[in-house]
């Protein structure tokens, strides 16, 4: 009994694969049918590379009596005569026609072929360079001849012919990039270059004349001969006038000769005496571009004692002119403050990038030396077109700020998001709230009084005072957002549950609530719809015309809200209903 039990066991404990032969051959079996099936994914594979065409079974369009074979053969044919016709002798056109054939056949042959013959492409792109080539010869030519006989007549001076040939160069060269764009003689350039030349040589007939007659006005001013100086200076502006229009970019065309030919004639119809201030004016206006601004100066000022002195002598002349007097005093400060006004734009610069940086304590010690310098301007240099208003603002304004300038910058950095869709812009993620507004402003004009609240009952003018305080706090560009950003903000609403992200009639009570207390939308900002309505940047309307302000409010019902909706109001005018918030320029 012992040891029936132990044979039982012993059976029942041996491995799968040893109780019948069938499982014993399994192993083997599933080996080779393994191997198999690698070496046959090979072979598959190894079909799809490139692949020798076969003409005896490639698929052809039955579209003409030669097969694909007898087109690459024939076309092959077709090469070898020709290249037999240039080992002799350079190509008539008939004979072209023959190369002609041949790049036609290998074209065909590429159309009609179901696979890809590499070899076969590579041969008819080299044919069709070959014949581009052979083809533009005789046109390259042709337009180089041309050039050539426009230079020999332009040295001569005959400038018709010039431009008449500098034509035909460019004709034959415009020929040769449209019909033959994969010869080498092919340059696009050259067109641009001929035209060019070709108007040159058209409008310098005329600027010769102009001149001519400038050098007669001047004679005759010489001699005193002032109706003979008008004339001839009246035809010197109106061939210059004619140059400017006809040949516009050319180096004859020259709006500011055309000033000057016009300042002289006004000159010469006031005496000698307006003709002497216009020299020292330009000769000052020279001075100052050049650098000589203390010269420049002395210029303006002595151009400015002949004004005052021909004013008094001839009241009635068309040169006579208080305002000019004021213009040159102007000159002569703006030129004697010129590096003091140098210094103020690089301190200026300074500080907008140490405000950038949020490096504040280096940008109050810049404020410091720039407010200095702006008050010497005005004291020193009233008259100074360098004197920059709205400068002394910002300056006064960060200086009476610079104690507040971290906390406001953290506050609004905190606070922005990018918005989507629009590279370099962010915007704040909620409504300006009554404190932020109150920092940047001094002021609160909201009629609901809190801190965390939106301000409200600020009109549109207000928001751009704002906007250009906070723009000097950050150094970068500060704006109300345009109504397409504000929509790329706000993102779809479809399958929203409104109600979750706004504040409306159904559970504000009657007023504006603190900013953030309910769900942001996707592109992370808060109430963007509801609670207040905001204003935008209204671009394309004049300050004079009604802004826009987006969104609804607490007042609105949420069917109305979720059609965004836009309305107008008068800049100038206050709601309590309404508030904005801001989008800042990245700078780059």
């Amino acid at each position: 009994m012992a040891m029936s039990k132990k044979t039982s066991r012993s059976r029942s404990s041996r491995p799968f694969y040893k109780k019948s032969r069938f499982r014993r051959a399994l192993f083997p079996s599933a080996l080779v049918l393994l191997v198999v099936l690698f070496f046959g994914g090979l072979l598959v594979l190894s079909q799809l590379g490139p692949q020798k065409v076969d003409y005896n079974k490639v698929k052809v369009v039955e579209d003409s009596p030669l097969s694909v074979k007898e087109l690459y053969v024939k076309s092959q044919n077709l090469e070898l005569e020709f290249d037999e016709i240039v080992a002799t002798r350079a190509p008539d056109a008939k004979e072209m026609e023959v190369l002609k054939e041949a790049l036609d056949l290998a074209q065909e042959y590429e159309r009609r072929l179901s696979g890809i013959d590499v070899d076969a492409e590579v041969r008819r792109d080299e044919l069709e360079k070959r014949y581009h080539n052979l083809m533009s010869i005789r046109l390259k030519a042709e337009s180089l001849a041309a050039e050539s006989d426009a230079e020999r007549f332009a040295e001569q001076g005959d400038y018709a012919q010039a431009a008449t040939k500098t034509y035909e160069a460019l004709v034959s060269q415009r020929s040769i990039n449209e019909e033959f764009p994969r010869s080498t003689a092919t340059d696009i350039g050259r067109v641009a270059q001929l035209e060019r030349r070709r108007q040159f040589y058209q409008a310098e007939p005329l600027y010769q004349k102009t001149i001519e007659a400038e050098a007669r006005s001047n004679a005759f001013v010489a001699d005193r001969k002032w109706a003979e100086s008008e004339q001839a200076l009246i035809t010197a502006i109106e061939l210059q006038d004619q140059l400017n229009r006809d040949f516009r970019g050319m180096k004859q065309s020259s709006a500011l000769r055309l000033q000057q030919l016009r300042s002289k004639l006004s000159g010469i119809q006031s005496g000698q005496r307006a003709i002497d201030i216009e020299r020292l004016s330009n000769e000052a206006d020279v001075k100052q571009l050049a650098g000589a601004h203390l010269k420049a100066a002395s210029l303006y000022q002595d151009a400015a004692r002949l004004q005052e002195q021909l004013n008094l002598d001839h009241p009635s002349s068309p040169a006579a002119s208080t305002a000019r007097v004021a213009d040159f005093l102007r000159k002569k400060e703006t030129a004697e403050s010129f590096e003091l006004g140098r210094e103020i734009e690089r301190d200026d610069l300074q500080l907008i990038r140490y405000l950038r940086e949020r490096q504040v304590q280096a940008a109050i010690e810049v404020l410091g030396s720039l407010r200095r310098n702006l008050e010497q301007m005005k004291e020193t240099f009233p008259l100074s077109s360098l004197n920059d208003d709205e400068r002394v603002a910002k300056v006064r304004y960060l200086n009476f700020v610079q104690n507040d300038l971290p906390f406001i910058q953290r506050q609004v950095d905190q606070a922005l998001l990018p918005v989507p869709g629009a590279a370099g812009l962010n915007m704040l993620k909620t409504e300006v709230p009554q404190g932020l507004y109150e920092l940047v402003m001094g002021a609160n004009p909201s009629r609901m009084k809190s801190t965390a609240n939106p301000v409200d009952s600020v009109n549109w003018m207000e928001t751009r005072v704002f906007c250009q305080r906070l723009s000097w706090i950050l150094g970068a560009a500060v704006r109300l957002p345009s109504e397409n950003e504000f929509r790329q903000a706000l993102g779809p609403l479809r399958y929203l549950v409104l109600e979750e992200y706004v504040w409306s009639v159904e559970d504000a009570d009657g007023a504006a609530h603190a900013v953030a207390q309910k769900k942001p939308f996707a592109s992370g900002f808060y109430d963007l719809l509801g609670n207040l309505s905001e204003w935008l940047q209204s671009d394309g309307r004049t300050l004079d015309q009604l802004a826009l302000h987006i969104g609804g409010d607490f007042q609105s019902n949420l069917e109305t809200i979720f059609t965004v909706p836009v309305r107008e109001l008068s800049r100038r005018e206050r709601a309590r209903n309404i508030g904005f918030r801001f989008v800042v320029h990245s700078p780059e």
